[in-house]
């Protein structure tokens, strides 16, 4: 699956730009295309557009309990207090394969361009090393009669627990409206100029 970051494409508009001037001092400029070109928003696959950095605190507790004889009932003898200190991030953009265009107007040479909303392409807990920015458990406690139960099973089931929570809110943070906003207003910056130096006026369209 290809990405392209924001900056990658800021940075080619611009080089394409001054490509283009130059050459036209020398040459005349080539006829504007018959169509909106599709095909060249289609090519860059993937636009993201947003990146957030996330680091967050997750506090879980787990219980350890032991069931009672012929009852239905379970006894409480001990809990695993998880504190975790989660670092990670999650890129947003726009399925670029998914453009469509609308009321186009040769003559005029505008259209409507509509676009995917955009989505989450990747999150991640960074499990990397604590002074390289990763994610690391802060601390690791047991109370009543958990730590004279012999094995980790338990505390590993806890710390598992605490990585999911942890995965669930960096994908989360890429959810907000306001980050959705965000990759919206991103993708037209990139998208606009290269669609008008095509020769078209074109208007982009959101769901």
């Amino acid at each position: 699956m290809r990405r392209v970051s924001l900056s990658a494409l800021l940075l080619a508009a611009a080089i394409a730009a001054a490509a283009a001037w130059t050459l036209g001092s020398r040459h005349a400029a080539p006829p504007a295309p018959a169509s909106p070109p599709l095909v060249a928003v289609e090519s860059l696959g993937d636009l993201v557009s947003v990146r957030v950095r996330y680091a967050n605190v997750v506090e879980f507790h787990r219980a350890m309990t032991q069931g009672i004889p012929w009852t239905r009932w379970e006894l409480p003898i001990g809990e695993t207090r998880v504190l975790l200190v989660a670092r990670g991030d999650c890129l947003v953009g726009t399925d670029l394969r998914a453009a469509r265009y609308g009321q186009v107007d040769t003559a005029a040479r505008t259209a409507v361009l509509a676009l995917p909303a955009p989505r989450t392409v990747s999150a991640r807990v960074n499990h990397g090393p604590r002074d390289e920015g990763g994610s690391y458990f802060y601390a690791l406690h047991g109370s009543g009669l958990e730590p004279l139960v012999p094995g980790s099973e338990h505390r590993t089931q806890a710390i598992e627990a605490a990585l999911r929570i942890a995965q669930q809110d960096v994908a989360q943070a890429c959810a907000t409206p306001e980050t959705l906003r965000e990759a919206r207003s991103n993708t037209e910056a990139v998208l606009k100029p290269l669609l008008s130096a095509s020769g078209w006026n074109v208007v982009v369209r959101w769901p």
